[in-house]
């Protein structure tokens, strides 16, 4: 499972930066979901290893950032089809 979140993609290198350091204080490592990539669209969505539904302790770190974070989303749970 993961939670996923994008930054605007104005957000400044520096603002990135302190995002990407606020999560790791309180014990969260994310990263770039597409690394390397050139869009913007795509470089600006990350992605942190979810650890014990972790959802509401990332949002409330990113809660400072509110203008700089266009989304935070868990995984969807999926239930295989029956056959």
């Amino acid at each position: 499972m993961s939670i996923k979140f994008k930054l605007a993609e104005s957000a400044p290198d520096g603002k990135v930066a302190e995002v990407l350091e606020a999560l790791k204080s309180h014990g969260f490592a994310a990263r770039q979901l597409f690394p390397n990539q050139k869009r913007a669209a795509l470089a600006s969505m990350y992605v942190i290893a979810d650890k014990d539904d972790a959802l509401p302790a990332v949002r409330k770190a990113l809660k400072p950032f509110a203008s700089e974070v266009e989304y935070v989303e868990g995984s969807v749970a999926r239930k295989p089809m029956a056959g």
